[in-house]
This record gives structure tokens, C-alpha cells and sequence, in this order.
């Protein structure tokens, strides 16, 4: 009822009364009702058109029929009535304008980082079917992995790939210095491990967390040592001479390279992976940053399961 009344308040107060009125179209009526003029299509600009409903800055209307150019545009801070007795602003404040751009950016960014991470995922999931794929038909033969000699930071004792024979390995490379991949991916390791344990009963006797230094030159035993103490107790660390962590990072097809010539001020970049063996020293799985804790834990347990699974058809086809 409030609606109507004021439509029809605002139809008699910018009608003209006389002889040549002109009917009203849609667009008109949407003008009266909001309270502001609307343009017929095929029109120069700035030219009042018959049936045109509009206010002067005193707020006496435009005649309906008048031809004469429509008065200059007002400011961002005038004001009109409209007919349902509010105040109508005819553009919009500035502040509010910038509000709009900032949160447009904020979006744009948002959504680029979200669309950077996806991608990211995607080829972590190529990488991984490809090697799969590779492996042939036996899910977790790929040709990752092999032979290597280590000195254990802990006992001081030369360690080999026989040493991981009989548990599940995760496989980790990484260096001591590293800023902030390598913290969170070993914390991630350990949270994995942890959850392993608790839910699953997954523990010391079925999986061997390693870390592997891609940087001898200033990893020494002790430094590894303190490095890993507050992630995992069972966290075996390995060192060794610069050809033999050049070897086993070749085994694992893991990239490495120091980003600088200095003696001791570098960064080293490298392959940001966790590997997942079979008790057998064969690959089954890999992980990149992008996996989540809970997402490593399912995983690990998923490729555990299917190798014992194949294991035991295996056995059963043999016998």
C-alpha cells in the first residue's frame, strides 16, 4: 500500500498537466519509483526526451515534454529526495569506491593463491601417477631408491639401505639450516607418525622415519642430532662425505644445488619430498608440501596396506 501510494504521489507531482502529456513507459516508472532519470536508447546524451521524469537541485521537476539540456551532473555529496521520502545519494562516495578496489584486490589475491596452490597439487598428482606409471604394472617398483652408505648421527656407525630392510621407510632430504620448508615438513612427519600410532597402531615396528642432509659441508653429526631431537624420537639421521650424499640424492632422484659461492652464508635448494618404501626397499609413494598431515597419514597407511595386500597374493600365487 506504502508503495503504491508513493508511486502515485510521485506520478502527480512530475506530470504534466497539460494537453501534450506524454504516456509513460516502464523505464519512466522506475525512474519515479527510485528516484532517478533514466535515458532512452538512440538519444544524444544530456538531452531531456519526452516522458523524461527528473528533479531540479531545488527539487522542483523537470517538465515532462521540455527539450532542453539536463542540468550539469551533481556532486558526490549532493542529495535528493525520492518519493518514498528517503535521501538519495546520485554517486557513490569515493570512500566507498576505494573500499570496493581494496576488496577487489583482496579477491584477486585470494584467488590467485588459491589457483597457484591447486595447480600445484595437480602436478604433485602427475608426478606421482607418472612414476606409478612408470613402475609398470607392479604398483611400487619404480626406479627410485637403491643402494647408498651413510654414517648414522647417532651411534657414528656406517648405515646402508639394508639397514631400512624389514620396516617401511619415510624417506626425508633435507639440511639443518633450511629457514622454514624443512621444519614444517618434518613437523607434518611427525604429526603423521604420531596420529600412525595413536589411531592405527602403527608404530617402531612397522615404519622408519629417515633424514637424509643435503649439506655435508655444515651438517656435522652433532648439528643434525640437535636439529631433530624436537620433531621424532625415532628420527634416524645420515650424513656422509659430499659423494656419497651426491649418490644416494641421485638414487633418489632428489634435486639439490647451493644458491650461492660463499663458504657458509648459502641457502641450498632441493627437492621439497617425502618417499615411502616398502620393507622390501622399493618405492611405493611420494609427498610434496602440499599434503597435509592428515592427508600423509591416510596415505602412508593406504600404501601400507596395498603392498602387504600384493605381498600376500603374491606368497599365495608362489605356494
Amino acid at each position: 500500500m506504502m508503495l503504491r501510494r508513493a508511486i502515485a504521489n510521485s506520478l502527480t507531482a512530475n506530470y504534466d498537466n497539460s494537453a501534450s502529456r506524454a504516456l509513460l513507459t516502464s523505464r519512466d516508472l522506475v525512474a519515479a519509483i527510485v528516484g532517478r532519470p533514466t535515458r532512452r536508447r538512440g538519444r544524444a546524451p544530456g538531452r531531456l526526451q519526452e516522458g523524461y521524469i527528473s528533479r531540479n537541485h531545488d527539487g522542483r521537476p523537470y517538465s515532462a515534454t521540455t527539450s532542453k539540456s539536463a542540468p550539469p551532473p551533481l556532486s558526490s555529496k549532493s542529495e535528493e529526495k525520492t518519493p518514498l521520502g528517503g535521501v538519495r545519494h546520485w554517486f557513490i562516495p569515493d570512500n566507498y569506491l576505494l573500499r570496493s578496489m581494496g576488496l577487489a584486490a583482496l579477491t584477486a589475491t585470494a584467488l590467485t593463491g588459491a589457483y597457484t596452490g591447486l595447480r600445484q597439487a595437480k602436478v604433485e598428482e602427475a608426478q606421482r601417477e607418472r612414476a606409478r606409471q612408470d613402475a609398470g604394472s607392479s604398483y611400487g617398483t619404480a626406479d627410485i631408491g637403491g643402494p647408498f652408505t651413510l654414517t648414522n648421527v647417532s651411534t657414528g656407525r656406517r648405515f646402508t639401505e639394508g639397514d631400512l630392510r624389514g620396516k617401511f621407510a619415510l624417506v626425508y632430504f633435507g639440511f639443518t639450516t633450511c629457514p622454514d620448508v624443512c621444519p614444517a615438513e618434518l613437523e607434518k612427519m611427525r604429526l603423521a607418525l604420531n596420529a600412525l600410532e595413536k589411531k592405527r597402531g602403527i608404530g617402531a615396528a612397522d615404519i622408519t622415519p629417515v633424514f637424509i642432509t643435503v649439506d655435508p659441508e655444515r651438517d656435522t653429526a652433532k648439528a643434525i642430532r640437535d636439529y631433530l631431537k624436537p620433531f621424532h624420537p625415532r628420527l634416524v639421521g645420515l650424513t656422509g662425505t659430499r659423494a656419497q650424499v651426491d649418490a644416494v640424492s641421485k638414487a633418489y632422484k632428489v634435486y639439490a644445488k647451493r644458491t650461492s659461492d660463499e663458504d657458509n652464508n648459502y641457502l641450498v635448494d632441493h627437492s621439497i619430498i617425502m618417499y615411502l618404501m616398502s620393507p622390501e626397499g622399493t618405492f611405493l609413494d611420494f609427498y610434496g608440501k602440499h599434503v597435509s598431515e592428515a592427508e600423509l597419514e591416510d596415505s602412508i597407511a593406504a600404501g601400507m596396506d596395498e603392498w602387504r595386500e600384493r605381498r600376500a597374493k603374491a606368497v599365495r600365487k608362489n605356494a
